[in-house]
């Protein structure tokens, strides 16, 4: 990424010196280009498009904020790195900080403000080298130099064709004044392409629905990352995973590396319990009591995961009990040995779920249905309902918690919008004077599309159950709605051609086999 950032914005200093790009621009841009991915958890998209929103709610945390964090940490544990690029030009004091301009580049200037009314809201550049932030992250239109290389990348290691090319983007790529549309200033320099790459872009936008429909987002990659996630949602209690990303320090030793953390963690559980019974046993006042409650904790243990917190809350109660004839050291000892072992069984857990993947044992995928404006919601409420339904009159005894539901997005970019509308195009003939492409002929319909996907991680033995229930309800449920309109118009054309009129308390409706059915007032 940071090579071809370099090669985009070396070409366009070259073939355009009154944009005044200068070599601090360039590093800059190169810079921002080489660290903008450093903020990526374990498994990538998972860590904050997954896990993170699962065990902290509401936090609106993104990978890119932490790469510039993990640069900024950079810079400050090495001082040397700082001195080095001071001597290739670059600045950090308060009046002109490059550091500031690259954190802005890895987030894109979108991300960074979003007051569109007041303008120009970036700090880094003025707006005048407005076109430099849509190198390595373009909200604007999506096209940027990020993309480029990973398509590139992917395609090549997973066999898949594309007829992309950004060897010509680079070569016909152009700064432009455009007009930005509810924004305070009317015209503002963005990069634009020669009209003939056209085809060109699109096939780029093309290219990621392919990669997303036929790699990230097939059923079984889409499977083994919810399951990864649980895992790491059971252990984090134990490993503090999501804490990491409030300490640079430790954020950088979390890798894919953690599913072996969970595998073979660093301290045996029985030596804990051990030891536990053992302080127990050398406090001569209450060794029975305090035995007791140990015994109790790991009693709901073996209840479920529901009952783990009614258990911590249980154990936090005896041993306040304790604290009068106890040692107070004691006491903290029993809590903290009740706690390891509340944790250990989260840990059991994610144990279990990374073993489950790596045997390959994983819930089967019953299919999937295309959502037309659904609400997934409701989705959800009828799927439950269906199986419950299912079971009362087959006589069935499914576990609706068996089946694991997953709503699947895929498009080209920018949802349900089309990307095209974004891109400023430029003919040979007038450099300077920028149009969209109108011609919508080898655009599709649309532009997106949900799938909603079920699948069964229960017993064997009623998969085949399972996968019938799937498919009656999935008939039913997303079956065609008959349109009113076509059929008024071939009513109309069959009274006309049997020159016959409806009259009052005449009825139109559908037999059993959805045919059209006209009756008279006599119902013949």
């Amino acid at each position: 990424v940071a090579h071809l950032a370099g090669c985009l914005v070396k070409s366009l200093q070259e073939k355009q010196p009154e944009l005044h790009i200068n070599n601090r621009d360039v590093l800059c841009v190169q810079i921002a280009g080489l660290c903008h991915d450093l903020g990526h958890g374990p498994f990538s998209h998972l860590f904050d498009l997954l896990f993170i929103p699962a065990v902290k709610p509401g936090l609106k945390w993104k990978h890119e904020k932490a790469s510039f964090e993990m640069f900024k940490h950079l810079v400050e544990e090495n001082a040397q790195l700082q001195q080095l690029m001071e001597k290739y030009g670059l600045k950090f004091d308060s009046n002109e900080n490059d550091l500031s301009f690259i954190g802005e580049l890895i987030k894109g200037v979108d991300k960074v403000k979003k007051d569109s009314k007041k303008g120009w809201t970036a700090e880094g550049r003025t707006e005048d080298k407005a076109f430099l932030y849509e190198i390595v992250s373009n909200e604007r239109n999506k096209i940027d130099v990020d993309k480029w290389d990973y398509f590139a990348r992917d395609c090549h290691h997973l066999g898949i064709s594309k007829s992309f090319d950004h060897q010509r983007l680079l070569k016909f790529a152009r700064v432009c004044k455009v007009e930005i549309k509810g924004e305070a200033v009317k015209t503002r320099r963005s990069i634009c392409y020669r009209d003939k790459e056209a085809d060109n872009i699109f096939d780029m936008f093309r290219t990621r629905y392919t990669l997303h429909r036929q790699a990230y987002q097939h059923k079984t990659v889409n499977i083994i990352e919810i399951m990864i996630t649980e895992a790491l949602v059971k252990a984090d209690g134990h490993l503090q995973i999501s804490e990491a990303i409030n300490d640079m320090k430790e954020y950088i030793k979390l890798t894919d590396h953690i599913l072996e953390k969970i595998l073979y963690p660093e301290y045996d559980h029985k030596k804990i319990l051990e030891n536990a019974q053992r302080d127990l046993k050398d406090d001569k006042r209450k060794p029975d009591e305090a035995k007791k409650i140990l015994e109790t904790a790991a009693e709901k243990l073996r209840t479920g995961a529901e009952k783990l917190q009614k258990a911590a809350e249980q154990i936090q109660k005896d041993v306040k009990k304790l604290e009068k004839d106890r040692k107070p050291e004691t006491a903290q000892e029993i809590l903290q040995a009740a706690k390891e072992i509340l944790q250990e069984e989260d840990l059991q857990h994610a144990r279990e779920k990374v073993m489950q993947i790596l045997k390959r044992d994983l819930p089967k995928c019953l299919g999937e249905a295309k959502l037309e404006k659904r609400d997934i919601p409701e989705i959800k409420r009828d799927w439950r309902a269906a199986v419950k339904t299912w079971n009362e009159e087959k006589k069935q005894d499914l576990n609706v918690d068996d089946f694991v539901v997953d709503v699947v997005l895929i498009d080209h970019g920018m949802k349900d919008k089309n990307p095209m509308d974004n891109v400023y195009f430029y003919r040979k003939r007038d450099l300077d004077k920028v149009f969209l492409i109108t011609d919508q002929m080898f655009l599709p319909k649309d532009f997106y599309e949900e799938l909603f996907r079920v699948y069964y991680k229960g017993p064997v033995g009623k998969l085949e159950e399972a996968q019938q229930c799937f498919e009656e309800w999935s008939r039913e449920y997303f079956k065609p709605k008959t349109s009113f309109v076509p059929l008024v118009i071939i009513l109309y054309l069959y009274l006309t051609v049997q020159k016959l009129t409806l009259q009052k308390g005449d009825k139109i409706g559908f037999d059993s086999n959805q045919h059209l059915i006209l009756k008279n007032g006599d119902d013949k």
